[in-house]
């Protein structure tokens, strides 16, 4: 049996655009993504078994824990890579190139990310399950499997525009990595990350990021300018401000989102370049004109309680209030604890009403 425990972050959107639509139907995106001192704990435990099982545990009575938990879908994925508990360390290694190789490889050559890299994961992983036949045709793995069990404790906010779901499933994903000694490199990860969901990839580099020594990966990023469905990374330095979270006592569909999205005119868009820039000098004056969420505008007719929460917010967040992701939380950005904790303490009284206010930092 092998075990771990990690820390799987919150992130929020310093800006979003909305680029076009692919033939996939999915939107081309331009995000900066921050990763916030926010986490869910999990639990991450692998015992040999008959066959392959998985089990998710999770305190959220929202969030299922069977195989429509996102989770649960990471798990299966990896499971379904690397099919043979008997490989070892090495052997495994050598089948999680070649697996992951072969995507990258079409991808290079301008395939499509999604059905083509699904089709590629399946031949390659063909051969990798071929690689464990004995001399004499044999199975090392005949009636050989694993038991993945899997416990969150939830810590932020459900449907919330922060990434929780996405972030457990870059813990399974990192998590099983490491129990079951496959030797990937944090790219390698977010390749398969992004067969699970779009913000899986930066939550693999946020979480091994801020866990380096425990998962001994390199290359983690707590911030990162994403693009195309949001998961192809460039890592950008972070800026420390603290942040206070709002979220109403609501969920949103971000499918509905975006497909409301194409019907509506968008009068401002983030300044993706000039953010950067304001990053990377820390200048906030520049980050702050430079920072926008084109989803705002459908968000707030669909939750008129996002809307009016960042118009209560105004003016009182010392650098910028904005919508993360689609929402519906609003979030407001300081560079000075107190003045943060004052805009925390203003927003009390929503408690009653069901919604989450929270006190955080950027990591």
């Amino acid at each position: 049996m092998s075990s771990i425990q990690l820390k799987t972050y919150a992130k929020i959107n310093l800006s979003l655009d909305a680029i076009g639509v692919r033939e996939d139907g999915y939107h081309e995106i331009e995000t900066v993504m921050q990763a916030v001192d926010l986490w869910d704990e999990l639990e991450l435990t692998v015992s040999p078994a008959l066959q392959d099982r998985i089990a998710v545990e999770i305190d959220h009575p929202e969030v299922p824990g069977g195989e429509s938990n996102i989770a649960y879908r990471a798990a299966e994925k990896m499971l379904s890579l690397f099919p043979n508990p008997a490989l070892g360390e090495t052997d495994c290694a050598d089948a999680a190139g070649a697996i992951v190789g072969a995507t990258a490889v079409a991808d290079a050559a301008g395939t499509t990310a999604g059905a083509t890299a699904a089709t590629d994961a399946a031949g390659t992983t063909a051969k990798a399950a071929e690689s464990t036949k004995t001399a004499d045709g044999g199975d090392k793995s005949q009636n050989s499997g694993r038991e993945v069990r899997i416990k969150i404790e939830k810590k932020i906010p459900v449907a919330a525009g922060l990434a929780g779901g996405s972030s457990n499933a870059a813990g399974v994903i990192l998590g099983l990595n490491k129990t079951l000694n496959l030797g990937l490199r944090i790219d390698e990860l977010c390749e398969i990350g992004k067969e699970i969901g779009a913000d899986v990839p930066f939550c693999i580099m946020s979480a091994a990021a801020m866990q380096e020594e425990v998962l001994g990966l390199k290359g983690g990023t707590a911030c990162a300018l994403a693009e195309g469905i949001g998961e192809i990374l460039t890592p950008l330095r972070s800026v420390l401000f603290w942040t206070v979270l709002a979220k109403p006592p609501v969920s949103v569909s971000t499918a509905e989102v975006y497909r409301a999205l194409d019907g509506t005119e968008i009068s401002r868009r983030p300044d993706t370049t000039n953010l950067i820039s304001g990053i990377a000098s820390g200048n906030m004056q520049k980050i702050k004109s430079a920072m926008c969420n084109v989803l705002e505008s459908v968000t707030f007719k669909l939750c008129p309680q996002s809307e009016s929460l960042k118009k209560r917010m105004e003016g009182r967040g010392e650098i910028a209030v904005m919508m993360s992701g689609s929402g519906p939380t609003v979030y407001a950005l300081f560079g000075s604890r107190r003045r943060a904790e004052a805009l925390a303490s203003s927003l009390r009284d929503l408690k009653k009403q069901g919604f989450r206010i929270i006190l955080t930092k950027t990591l």
